[in-house]
C-alpha cells in the first residue's frame, strides 16, 4: 500500500482514480496543476505520482522534468496518464525518468497493476538503498578502526591488498612522556575525572602530532609515545621531535598548573 499523489486537471479523471485506488488502501492526494503538485511534494514523502501529461500552464512533460531535477524526490516513480497514443510522448517521459506510462481511458486491471509494480520495484530499491548505506557505515567503522590502530600509509598499503608490510628505517627519533606524580594525583580524585583529564591532555597532544607530522605509537595509561621518521622519512626528525618535546612541556600547565611532564628522547 502506498501514499500516491495524483495530478490530473480534470476532476472527473482524479476522482475517478481515487475511488479505484481508495479501494485498494492507498493513501491519496490530489493535485490539479503544476503548482499544486509542487507544493504537495516538497511537503509530503510520495511513494508513487500519476501524472497527467496534458494540463495548462505547465503540462506533465516540462513538470516530470522539474520533479526529476530535484535531488530530494528524484527517485520517486511518476506513471505519466495521457489520452494520446504519442510514441513521441513516450520516449520523451521515458528519457526524462518517467516509470511507465498509461494510455487513457484506464483500464483498472491494468493501472492497479502497473502501480503495484511501480511499488515493489520502490520497495526494493528503498532496501538495497538502505543496505548500501549500512555497507558505508560499516566500512567507514572498519577503517576508523584501522587508522587508530596504525598509520595511515600503512593502513592504506592493507586495504589496497598488500600483507606481509615490513618497513625498515634506520634513522629515526622517539619521544617518551610520562605525567610526572601521576599515581599520587589520580588516588586522589574519581576515575571518571582522571578518565577526562587524561583524554584533554592527549587530545592536545594529539594535535600537536598532527603540527608536527610525526606518528602516535601509543598511549598507556599516562604514558604517551610517538616517533618521527616514520612511515615517512624525514631528515630533520631529530629537530621536529625536540619542538614537539618543548610545545608538550608548555601545553600541559596550561590544562593542569599541578602536572608537569617527563620526556625521553632516543
Amino acid at each position: 500500500k502506498g501514499n500516491i499523489l495524483i495530478i490530473d486537471d480534470d476532476p472527473l479523471n482524479s476522482e475517478l482514480i481515487n475511488k479505484i485506488l481508495s479501494k485498494l488502501d492507498h493513501q491519496i492526494t490530489t493535485a490539479n496543476n503544476a503548482n499544486d503538485a509542487l507544493k504537495e511534494i516538497q511537503s509530503s514523502k510520495f511513494d508513487l505520482v500519476l501524472l497527467d501529461i496534458i494540463m495548462p500552464d505547465v503540462n506533465g512533460i516540462e513538470l516530470l522534468q522539474k520533479i526529476k531535477k530535484n535531488n530530494d524526490y528524484y527517485e520517486t516513480p511518476i506513471i505519466m496518464l495521457s489520452a494520446l497514443d504519442d510514441i513521441n510522448s513516450i520516449v520523451d517521459c521515458i528519457n526524462l525518468g518517467a516509470a511507465d506510462f498509461i494510455t487513457k481511458p484506464i483500464d483498472k486491471v491494468l493501472l492497479q497493476a502497473r502501480i503495484n509494480n511501480c511499488l515493489e520495484r520502490k520497495v526494493y530499491r528503498d532496501k538495497e538503498k538502505k543496505y548500501l548505506n549500512k555497507i558505508k557505515e560499516e566500512e567507514k567503522k572498519n577503517n576508523d578502526l584501522l587508522l587508530n590502530i596504525m598509520p595511515a600509509s600503512i593502513a592504506e598499503r592493507l586495504k589496497s591488498g598488500e600483507s606481509n608490510i615490513a618497513d625498515r628505517f634506520s634513522d629515526v627519533s622517539v619521544l617518551f612522556a610520562d605525567i610526572s606524580g601521576f599515581t599520587e594525583y589520580s588516588s586522589n580524585i574519581s576515575p571518571k575525572v582522571i578518565v577526562k583529564k587524561l583524554n584533554t591532555i592527549f587530545s592536545v597532544f594529539d594535535d600537536l602530532v598532527d603540527k608536527y607530522n610525526v606518528e602516535k605509537i601509543k598511549t598507556i595509561g599516562d604514558n604517551y609515545m610517538i616517533a618521527s621518521g616514520i612511515p615517512y622519512q624525514n631528515h630533520m626528525h631529530a629537530e621536529t621531535i625536540v619542538d614537539i618535546a618543548l610545545d608538550m612541556q608548555e601545553a600541559l600547565p596550561k590544562i593542569d598548573k599541578t602536572l608537569s611532564l617527563k620526556i625521553g628522547i632516543s
